[in-house]
């Protein structure tokens, strides 16, 4: 998937594609340990080790951006956790919690904060862990929904900036 302009946030470079295939091994044949292997994602990304990031709240990084800096918010990560499991075969998808989580006021920009994840068969994956898909926390989201946060909270950390 491509958004229009220069930057695509769930753009994957080579570097991105070769870590994935190490890590996750390439391309997924649809046999079933998909939930194993995007464990092993989540832990890589959030646990200890190498490839670990650190969690900040703003810049929102793309995933290529995320994946260089090690350095990601909720958004950040769940594009970088949907683009690297899409490219080993895996499709998972973004989810949206529907609730504001907090109100950011800077001058007269107000800024409402909700939360981003990834989703996959039923279960939920970010920063801090692996939880059950539950509708009443989270909602299941199209990419054109995903890159609308994304460019929305470009736009907002830019006009607070």
């Amino acid at each position: 998937m491509r958004a229009t302009g220069a930057l695509s946030p769930l753009a994957v470079t080579p570097a991105m594609r070769e870590w994935s295939a190490s890590h996750l091994g390439g391309t997924g044949d649809g046999t079933g340990d998909e939930l194993d292997r995007l464990r092993e994602l989540q832990a890589a990304l959030a646990g200890p080790g190498p490839r670990a990031l650190a969690e900040v709240s703003e810049p929102t990084p793309s995933a290529a951006e995320a994946f260089a800096r090690r350095r990601a918010d909720c958004v950040g990560f769940a594009f970088l956790f949907v683009a690297l499991s899409r490219e080993a075969g895996i499709g998972s998808r973004f989810a949206l919690s529907p609730a504001v989580e907090q109100v950011d006021e800077r001058g007269t920009l107000r800024i409402a904060r909700r939360h981003l994840a990834a989703t996959y068969a039923g279960h939920v994956f970010d920063l801090g862990g692996e939880s059950a898909l539950d509708p009443a926390r989270h909602q299941v989201i199209t990419d054109r929904t995903a890159l609308a946060l994304f460019f929305s909270n470009r736009g907002a950390q830019g006009l607070a900036a």
